[in-house]
Protein backbone atom coordinates (compact mmCIF):
# COMPACT_ATOMS: atom_id res chain seq x y z
CA UNK A 1 0.00 0.00 0.00
CA UNK A 2 0.57 4.03 -0.59
CA UNK A 3 -0.03 6.52 1.38
CA UNK A 4 -0.16 9.45 0.06
CA UNK A 5 -0.11 12.63 2.31
CA UNK A 6 -2.77 15.62 0.49
CA UNK A 7 -0.56 18.25 2.90
CA UNK A 8 2.66 18.17 0.76
CA UNK A 9 0.60 17.77 -2.48
CA UNK A 10 2.09 20.59 -4.85
CA UNK A 11 0.06 22.53 -6.76
CA UNK A 12 1.11 20.92 -9.60
CA UNK A 13 0.10 17.43 -8.10
CA UNK A 14 -3.42 18.92 -7.73
CA UNK A 15 -3.80 19.71 -11.09
CA UNK A 16 -2.51 16.85 -12.73
CA UNK A 17 -4.88 14.68 -10.33
CA UNK A 18 -7.77 16.84 -11.41
CA UNK A 19 -6.21 16.27 -14.91
CA UNK A 20 -6.28 12.42 -14.38
CA UNK A 21 -9.83 11.95 -13.40
CA UNK A 22 -11.52 14.26 -15.91
CA UNK A 23 -9.06 12.10 -18.45
CA UNK A 24 -10.45 8.52 -16.79
CA UNK A 25 -14.04 9.80 -16.40
CA UNK A 26 -14.45 10.90 -19.64
CA UNK A 27 -15.86 14.04 -18.46
CA UNK A 28 -17.88 16.09 -21.29
CA UNK A 29 -15.73 19.12 -23.02
CA UNK A 30 -18.42 21.60 -22.13
CA UNK A 31 -17.99 20.40 -18.17
CA UNK A 32 -14.35 21.12 -18.37
CA UNK A 33 -14.86 24.31 -20.71
CA UNK A 34 -17.22 25.93 -18.29
CA UNK A 35 -14.64 25.33 -15.63
CA UNK A 36 -11.63 27.08 -17.69
CA UNK A 37 -13.78 29.98 -18.78
CA UNK A 38 -15.44 30.82 -15.00
CA UNK A 39 -11.92 30.52 -13.73
CA UNK A 40 -13.50 28.20 -11.22
CA UNK A 41 -10.48 25.60 -12.25
CA UNK A 42 -7.75 27.65 -10.48
CA UNK A 43 -10.38 27.66 -7.70
CA UNK A 44 -10.53 24.36 -7.44
CA UNK A 45 -6.77 23.47 -7.15
CA UNK A 46 -6.35 25.63 -4.60
CA UNK A 47 -9.18 25.13 -2.25
CA UNK A 48 -8.26 24.27 1.12
CA UNK A 49 -10.62 21.38 1.34
CA UNK A 50 -8.76 20.11 -2.14
CA UNK A 51 -9.29 16.14 -1.91
CA UNK A 52 -8.70 13.21 -4.33
CA UNK A 53 -11.82 11.67 -3.18
CA UNK A 54 -13.72 14.41 -3.30
CA UNK A 55 -12.46 15.05 -6.87
CA UNK A 56 -12.80 11.76 -7.66
CA UNK A 57 -16.61 12.15 -6.93
CA UNK A 58 -17.35 15.72 -8.44
CA UNK A 59 -16.18 14.03 -12.19
CA UNK A 60 -18.34 10.66 -11.14
CA UNK A 61 -20.88 11.21 -14.62
CA UNK A 62 -23.61 10.18 -11.51
CA UNK A 63 -23.25 12.85 -9.44
CA UNK A 64 -23.25 15.86 -11.96
CA UNK A 65 -24.89 14.31 -14.68
CA UNK A 66 -28.37 15.93 -13.82
CA UNK A 67 -26.96 19.55 -13.76
CA UNK A 68 -26.20 21.75 -16.89
CA UNK A 69 -22.90 22.47 -17.89
CA UNK A 70 -23.01 25.69 -16.94
CA UNK A 71 -23.71 24.57 -12.93
CA UNK A 72 -21.10 22.76 -12.91
CA UNK A 73 -18.89 25.09 -11.42
CA UNK A 74 -20.69 26.46 -9.05
CA UNK A 75 -21.86 22.58 -8.22
CA UNK A 76 -18.28 21.34 -7.75
CA UNK A 77 -17.37 24.73 -5.64
CA UNK A 78 -19.74 23.95 -3.16
CA UNK A 79 -19.26 20.06 -2.77
CA UNK A 80 -15.13 21.84 -1.74
CA UNK A 81 -17.00 24.62 0.18
CA UNK A 82 -19.33 21.95 2.21
CA UNK A 83 -17.44 18.36 1.99
CA UNK A 84 -19.49 16.26 4.72
CA UNK A 85 -22.43 16.66 2.65
CA UNK A 86 -20.50 14.28 0.30
CA UNK A 87 -19.95 11.76 2.70
CA UNK A 88 -23.90 11.19 3.31
CA UNK A 89 -24.04 8.68 0.51
CA UNK A 90 -21.36 7.25 0.86
CA UNK A 91 -21.88 6.99 4.61
CA UNK A 92 -25.32 5.55 4.30
CA UNK A 93 -25.67 3.71 0.91
CA UNK A 94 -21.91 2.20 0.57
CA UNK A 95 -21.02 1.33 4.32
CA UNK A 96 -22.04 -1.52 6.15
CA UNK A 97 -22.92 -1.06 9.91
CA UNK A 98 -19.78 -2.40 11.42
CA UNK A 99 -17.69 -0.23 9.36
CA UNK A 100 -20.47 2.69 10.05
CA UNK A 101 -19.87 1.82 14.23
CA UNK A 102 -15.83 2.08 13.72
CA UNK A 103 -16.21 5.51 13.00
CA UNK A 104 -18.51 6.34 15.30
CA UNK A 105 -15.62 4.49 17.90
CA UNK A 106 -12.84 7.20 16.14
CA UNK A 107 -14.89 9.93 16.64
CA UNK A 108 -14.86 10.34 20.09
CA UNK A 109 -11.47 9.55 20.53
CA UNK A 110 -8.68 12.05 20.17
CA UNK A 111 -8.92 14.46 17.31
CA UNK A 112 -5.51 13.60 16.68
CA UNK A 113 -5.87 9.89 16.30
CA UNK A 114 -5.57 6.75 18.11
CA UNK A 115 -3.61 3.53 17.99
CA UNK A 116 -5.49 0.37 16.47
CA UNK A 117 -4.62 -1.45 19.67
CA UNK A 118 -6.82 1.66 21.67
CA UNK A 119 -9.15 1.82 19.21
CA UNK A 120 -10.27 -2.51 18.76
CA UNK A 121 -11.60 -2.59 22.71
CA UNK A 122 -13.75 0.41 22.15
CA UNK A 123 -15.19 -0.49 18.73
CA UNK A 124 -15.60 -3.79 20.26
CA UNK A 125 -17.43 -2.85 22.81
CA UNK A 126 -19.30 -0.04 21.21
CA UNK A 127 -20.08 -2.79 18.13
CA UNK A 128 -21.41 -5.37 20.33
CA UNK A 129 -24.15 -3.09 22.04
CA UNK A 130 -25.28 -1.16 19.15
CA UNK A 131 -25.33 -4.52 16.62
CA UNK A 132 -27.68 -6.24 19.74
CA UNK A 133 -29.63 -3.14 20.06
CA UNK A 134 -30.85 -2.79 16.44
CA UNK A 135 -30.31 -6.44 15.52
CA UNK A 136 -27.29 -6.95 13.02
CA UNK A 137 -25.22 -9.40 13.27
CA UNK A 138 -21.62 -9.07 14.56
CA UNK A 139 -18.47 -11.46 15.05
CA UNK A 140 -14.87 -11.41 15.78
CA UNK A 141 -13.48 -11.04 12.78
CA UNK A 142 -15.81 -7.08 12.34
CA UNK A 143 -12.70 -4.60 13.96
CA UNK A 144 -9.93 -5.97 11.21
CA UNK A 145 -12.50 -6.28 8.22
CA UNK A 146 -13.65 -2.46 8.91
CA UNK A 147 -10.26 -1.34 9.08
CA UNK A 148 -9.19 -2.77 6.01
CA UNK A 149 -12.72 -1.68 4.17
CA UNK A 150 -12.01 2.16 5.23
CA UNK A 151 -8.51 2.78 4.72
CA UNK A 152 -7.85 4.87 2.26
CA UNK A 153 -11.50 6.08 2.41
CA UNK A 154 -12.89 7.01 5.64
CA UNK A 155 -9.84 6.85 7.55
CA UNK A 156 -5.82 7.17 7.17
CA UNK A 157 -3.31 4.69 9.29
CA UNK A 158 0.37 5.68 9.86
CA UNK A 159 2.81 3.61 11.80
CA UNK A 160 -0.96 1.64 13.44
CA UNK A 161 -2.23 4.88 14.14
CA UNK A 162 -5.63 5.96 12.78
CA UNK A 163 -7.24 9.30 12.31
CA UNK A 164 -10.30 10.01 9.60
CA UNK A 165 -8.60 11.19 5.99
CA UNK A 166 -10.15 14.37 6.09
CA UNK A 167 -11.74 17.04 8.77
CA UNK A 168 -15.20 17.21 7.21
CA UNK A 169 -15.76 13.21 7.66
CA UNK A 170 -15.81 14.72 11.61
CA UNK A 171 -17.89 17.37 10.54
CA UNK A 172 -20.30 14.89 8.80
CA UNK A 173 -20.50 12.51 11.66
CA UNK A 174 -21.02 15.51 14.22
CA UNK A 175 -24.41 16.38 12.39
CA UNK A 176 -25.14 12.43 11.92
CA UNK A 177 -24.54 11.98 15.96
CA UNK A 178 -26.97 14.74 16.82
CA UNK A 179 -29.29 11.85 17.65
CA UNK A 180 -29.73 11.26 21.46
CA UNK A 181 -31.67 8.43 20.56
CA UNK A 182 -28.79 7.11 19.00
CA UNK A 183 -25.98 8.41 21.32
CA UNK A 184 -27.78 7.22 24.84
CA UNK A 185 -26.30 3.97 24.08
CA UNK A 186 -22.76 4.80 23.60
CA UNK A 187 -21.82 5.54 27.70
CA UNK A 188 -22.82 2.04 28.78
CA UNK A 189 -20.05 0.32 26.61
CA UNK A 190 -17.20 2.80 27.19
CA UNK A 191 -14.12 1.25 27.63
CA UNK A 192 -11.76 4.62 28.01
CA UNK A 193 -11.74 8.00 30.38
CA UNK A 194 -10.59 10.13 27.41
CA UNK A 195 -13.40 8.12 25.22
CA UNK A 196 -15.98 8.72 27.85
CA UNK A 197 -15.03 12.45 28.46
CA UNK A 198 -15.43 13.54 24.72
CA UNK A 199 -18.53 11.53 24.68
CA UNK A 200 -20.30 13.61 27.54
CA UNK A 201 -18.65 16.54 26.26
CA UNK A 202 -20.57 16.01 22.70
CA UNK A 203 -23.93 14.53 24.23
CA UNK A 204 -24.74 17.22 27.00
CA UNK A 205 -25.41 19.61 24.73
CA UNK A 206 -27.68 17.50 22.99
CA UNK A 207 -29.43 15.70 26.36
CA UNK A 208 -29.51 19.55 27.80
CA UNK A 209 -32.60 19.51 25.81
CA UNK A 210 -34.63 18.61 28.68
CA UNK A 211 -33.27 18.43 31.90
CA UNK A 212 -34.59 14.44 32.64
CA UNK A 213 -32.30 13.05 29.33
CA UNK A 214 -29.97 15.04 30.70
CA UNK A 215 -29.77 13.32 33.88
CA UNK A 216 -30.70 9.67 32.51
CA UNK A 217 -27.17 10.35 30.03
CA UNK A 218 -25.49 11.38 33.27
CA UNK A 219 -26.27 8.56 35.05
CA UNK A 220 -25.70 6.40 31.87
CA UNK A 221 -21.78 6.52 32.73
CA UNK A 222 -21.64 5.17 36.20
CA UNK A 223 -20.12 1.85 34.46
CA UNK A 224 -17.20 3.47 33.14
CA UNK A 225 -17.09 5.92 36.47
CA UNK A 226 -16.20 2.93 38.51
CA UNK A 227 -13.24 1.89 36.35
CA UNK A 228 -11.89 5.51 36.68
CA UNK A 229 -10.48 4.18 40.12
CA UNK A 230 -7.81 1.55 37.67
CA UNK A 231 -8.07 2.36 33.97
CA UNK A 232 -4.22 3.91 33.51
CA UNK A 233 -2.71 7.08 31.81
CA UNK A 234 0.35 5.66 30.65
CA UNK A 235 0.53 2.85 28.24
CA UNK A 236 3.86 0.59 28.19
CA UNK A 237 4.51 -0.08 24.46
CA UNK A 238 7.54 -2.25 23.75
CA UNK A 239 9.97 -0.95 21.13
CA UNK A 240 13.08 -2.54 19.31
CA UNK A 241 14.99 -0.20 21.27
CA UNK A 242 13.17 -0.91 24.55
CA UNK A 243 9.96 0.22 25.52
CA UNK A 244 8.17 4.09 25.83
CA UNK A 245 4.79 5.21 27.17
CA UNK A 246 2.29 6.62 25.87
CA UNK A 247 -0.85 8.58 27.25
CA UNK A 248 -3.72 6.22 27.21
CA UNK A 249 -6.51 8.04 29.51
CA UNK A 250 -7.44 11.12 31.67
CA UNK A 251 -5.20 12.71 34.43
CA UNK A 252 -6.35 12.57 37.81
CA UNK A 253 -7.43 15.31 38.25
CA UNK A 254 -9.60 15.34 34.73
CA UNK A 255 -11.28 12.19 36.02
CA UNK A 256 -12.44 14.08 39.19
CA UNK A 257 -13.23 17.11 37.24
CA UNK A 258 -15.43 14.62 35.01
CA UNK A 259 -17.01 12.76 37.88
CA UNK A 260 -18.20 15.85 40.00
CA UNK A 261 -19.49 16.86 37.03
CA UNK A 262 -21.92 13.91 36.22
CA UNK A 263 -22.56 14.44 40.56
CA UNK A 264 -23.46 17.80 39.67
CA UNK A 265 -25.97 16.36 37.18
CA UNK A 266 -27.14 13.31 38.53
CA UNK A 267 -26.81 14.09 42.99
CA UNK A 268 -25.80 10.74 42.91
CA UNK A 269 -23.66 9.58 46.01
CA UNK A 270 -21.67 6.81 43.64
CA UNK A 271 -19.73 10.10 41.45
CA UNK A 272 -18.65 11.65 44.47
CA UNK A 273 -17.43 8.47 46.37
CA UNK A 274 -15.81 7.91 43.55
CA UNK A 275 -13.85 11.63 42.97
CA UNK A 276 -13.11 10.90 46.87
CA UNK A 277 -11.53 7.43 46.25
CA UNK A 278 -9.42 9.49 43.37
CA UNK A 279 -8.36 11.97 45.61
CA UNK A 280 -6.81 9.62 48.19
CA UNK A 281 -5.47 7.31 45.53
CA UNK A 282 -4.85 9.12 42.41
CA UNK A 283 -3.79 7.23 39.56
CA UNK A 284 -0.37 7.18 39.46
CA UNK A 285 0.31 10.09 41.52
CA UNK A 286 -0.27 13.22 40.69
CA UNK A 287 1.16 15.62 37.93
CA UNK A 288 2.21 18.77 38.25
CA UNK A 289 2.31 18.76 34.15
CA UNK A 290 -1.78 17.67 33.79
CA UNK A 291 -3.13 17.75 37.74
CA UNK A 292 -1.17 20.56 39.78
CA UNK A 293 -3.08 23.72 38.14
CA UNK A 294 -6.35 21.58 37.77
CA UNK A 295 -6.17 20.69 41.40
CA UNK A 296 -5.53 24.01 42.83
CA UNK A 297 -8.39 25.23 41.63
CA UNK A 298 -10.32 22.53 42.46
CA UNK A 299 -9.68 23.01 45.91
CA UNK A 300 -11.00 26.41 46.02
CA UNK A 301 -14.35 25.30 43.91
CA UNK A 302 -14.58 22.47 46.69
CA UNK A 303 -14.36 24.78 49.53
CA UNK A 304 -16.39 27.97 48.30
CA UNK A 305 -19.30 26.67 48.15
CA UNK A 306 -20.73 27.93 45.41
CA UNK A 307 -19.87 25.56 42.95
CA UNK A 308 -20.87 22.38 44.47
CA UNK A 309 -23.81 23.26 46.72
CA UNK A 310 -24.92 20.19 47.62
CA UNK A 311 -21.68 17.83 47.59
CA UNK A 312 -21.14 16.39 51.13
CA UNK A 313 -18.38 15.01 50.74
CA UNK A 314 -16.32 18.22 49.27
CA UNK A 315 -14.59 19.19 52.13
CA UNK A 316 -13.18 15.60 52.61
CA UNK A 317 -12.40 15.86 48.68
CA UNK A 318 -10.31 19.05 48.84
CA UNK A 319 -8.76 17.75 52.07
CA UNK A 320 -7.25 14.34 50.17
CA UNK A 321 -6.45 16.35 47.48
CA UNK A 322 -4.20 18.64 49.76
CA UNK A 323 -2.89 15.62 50.76
CA UNK A 324 -2.23 14.00 47.25
CA UNK A 325 -0.55 17.47 46.09
CA UNK A 326 1.76 17.73 48.85
CA UNK A 327 2.98 14.39 47.88
CA UNK A 328 3.57 15.45 44.37
CA UNK A 329 5.31 18.45 45.67
CA UNK A 330 7.95 15.94 47.00
CA UNK A 331 9.35 14.75 43.77
CA UNK A 332 11.47 17.10 41.00
CA UNK A 333 8.73 19.74 39.21
CA UNK A 334 10.60 21.69 35.94
CA UNK A 335 10.52 25.18 35.90
CA UNK A 336 7.98 25.90 33.42
CA UNK A 337 5.35 23.99 35.51
CA UNK A 338 6.81 25.53 38.68
CA UNK A 339 5.65 28.95 37.22
CA UNK A 340 2.02 27.40 36.25
CA UNK A 341 1.35 26.16 39.92
CA UNK A 342 2.87 29.53 41.39
CA UNK A 343 -0.09 31.45 39.13
CA UNK A 344 -2.57 29.03 39.58
CA UNK A 345 -1.82 29.30 43.26
CA UNK A 346 -1.79 33.13 43.06
CA UNK A 347 -4.95 33.32 41.62
CA UNK A 348 -7.52 30.21 43.64
CA UNK A 349 -4.90 29.44 46.52
CA UNK A 350 -7.40 31.51 49.01
CA UNK A 351 -8.28 28.14 50.79
CA UNK A 352 -5.31 26.49 50.26
CA UNK A 353 -4.01 24.92 53.61
CA UNK A 354 -0.54 26.35 55.23
CA UNK A 355 1.25 23.85 54.60
CA UNK A 356 1.40 23.58 50.88
CA UNK A 357 1.92 27.65 50.61
CA UNK A 358 4.89 26.55 52.85
CA UNK A 359 5.88 23.66 51.01
CA UNK A 360 5.87 25.57 47.72
CA UNK A 361 8.02 28.20 49.09
CA UNK A 362 10.66 25.31 49.75
CA UNK A 363 10.75 24.20 46.15
CA UNK A 364 10.99 27.61 44.79
CA UNK A 365 14.08 27.97 47.20
CA UNK A 366 14.93 24.44 45.96
CA UNK A 367 15.09 26.14 42.40
CA UNK A 368 17.32 28.89 43.18
CA UNK A 369 19.74 27.10 45.14
CA UNK A 370 20.13 24.22 42.53
CA UNK A 371 20.56 27.32 39.93
CA UNK A 372 24.02 25.95 38.38
CA UNK A 373 22.28 22.65 37.98
CA UNK A 374 19.18 23.81 35.86
CA UNK A 375 20.50 26.72 33.75
CA UNK A 376 23.45 23.64 32.46
CA UNK A 377 20.77 21.49 31.11
CA UNK A 378 19.72 24.39 29.23
CA UNK A 379 21.12 24.76 25.37
CA UNK A 380 18.42 27.28 23.95
CA UNK A 381 19.18 31.41 24.53
CA UNK A 382 15.51 32.21 23.89
CA UNK A 383 14.73 30.00 26.56
CA UNK A 384 16.64 31.10 29.12
CA UNK A 385 16.20 34.66 28.44
CA UNK A 386 11.86 33.16 29.30
CA UNK A 387 13.48 32.07 32.78
CA UNK A 388 15.04 35.51 33.56
CA UNK A 389 10.84 36.24 33.79
CA UNK A 390 10.22 33.16 35.77
CA UNK A 391 12.73 33.87 38.39
CA UNK A 392 11.31 37.23 39.01
CA UNK A 393 7.93 36.33 39.00
CA UNK A 394 9.13 33.14 41.66
CA UNK A 395 11.43 35.33 43.37
CA UNK A 396 8.94 38.40 43.86
CA UNK A 397 5.40 36.01 44.90
CA UNK A 398 7.69 33.56 47.26
CA UNK A 399 9.54 36.33 49.27
CA UNK A 400 12.91 35.97 48.38
CA UNK A 401 16.28 38.13 48.84
CA UNK A 402 16.57 40.69 45.90
CA UNK A 403 20.65 40.04 46.02
CA UNK A 404 19.44 36.33 45.88
CA UNK A 405 17.41 36.67 42.60
CA UNK A 406 20.20 38.64 41.57
CA UNK A 407 22.60 36.00 41.86
CA UNK A 408 20.35 33.45 40.14
CA UNK A 409 19.61 35.81 37.54
CA UNK A 410 23.34 36.33 36.94
CA UNK A 411 24.60 33.04 36.40
CA UNK A 412 21.30 32.81 33.89
CA UNK A 413 23.00 36.09 31.84
CA UNK A 414 26.05 34.02 31.67
CA UNK A 415 24.84 30.78 30.78
CA UNK A 416 23.37 32.72 27.75
CA UNK A 417 26.67 34.13 27.29
CA UNK A 418 28.82 30.85 26.80
CA UNK A 419 26.05 29.84 24.43
CA UNK A 420 26.55 32.44 22.14
CA UNK A 421 30.24 32.22 22.08
CA UNK A 422 29.59 28.51 21.14
CA UNK A 423 27.42 29.26 18.60
CA UNK A 424 30.16 31.76 17.12
CA UNK A 425 33.15 29.09 17.42
CA UNK A 426 30.71 26.54 15.72
CA UNK A 427 29.55 28.72 13.14
CA UNK A 428 30.47 27.73 9.37
CA UNK A 429 30.84 29.51 6.47
CA UNK A 430 27.55 30.08 4.34
CA UNK A 431 27.17 27.68 1.58
CA UNK A 432 26.33 29.28 -1.88
CA UNK A 433 23.26 27.34 -3.39
CA UNK A 434 20.85 26.98 -6.22
CA UNK A 435 17.26 27.90 -5.14
CA UNK A 436 15.14 24.87 -6.41
CA UNK A 437 11.64 26.57 -5.57
CA UNK A 438 11.75 27.94 -9.34
CA UNK A 439 12.25 24.34 -10.67
CA UNK A 440 8.80 23.19 -9.37
CA UNK A 441 6.74 26.45 -10.64
CA UNK A 442 3.03 25.86 -12.02
CA UNK A 443 1.49 29.64 -12.60
CA UNK A 444 -1.95 29.94 -13.73
CA UNK A 445 -0.80 30.17 -17.28
CA UNK A 446 0.80 26.09 -16.70
CA UNK A 447 -2.19 25.72 -15.13
CA UNK A 448 -4.72 26.44 -18.55
CA UNK A 449 -1.80 24.55 -20.63
CA UNK A 450 -2.18 21.07 -18.92
CA UNK A 451 -5.66 21.28 -19.22
CA UNK A 452 -5.94 22.94 -23.43
CA UNK A 453 -5.57 19.59 -24.53
CA UNK A 454 -9.11 18.35 -22.85
CA UNK A 455 -10.27 21.25 -24.48
CA UNK A 456 -9.44 20.22 -28.25
CA UNK A 457 -10.21 16.67 -28.33
CA UNK A 458 -13.33 16.27 -29.95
Amino acid sequence: KYVLDVGIYTRRIKARTLYNHFVLAKTPREYISTLVQSKALKEIVDHDNYNPRIVEWMTDEARYGAIASEEYPEYFINALNNPQRLWDTAFRDHLTKKCQHLLFSLFFCSEYGVFLDDLMPVYNSLHARLSQKYGTSYGAKDFEESVKILEGSFISITNKEVRFINPSIKDYLSEYLNDFALISEFPRCAERTDWANNLWLFGKEIASRNKEGLEKYAFSFRNVAEKFLELPIWKRIETSAGFNFRITGLFGAARIILLLDWWSVTKRREFENYALSLAENPIESLSPWRDGCEVVELIYKLRDGNYFEGLSLSHEIADQLEISFLNMLEFHIDSDDLERLSDAIDCWGKYLCDDIKEVFTKVVHREFDEMDEIVSAIDSDSTLHDYVGILKKLGERNGLASEDVDKAIEIVHSRIVEIQEEETSDANPPELSIDQSDSDKFDDEALMCLFRPLLDVE
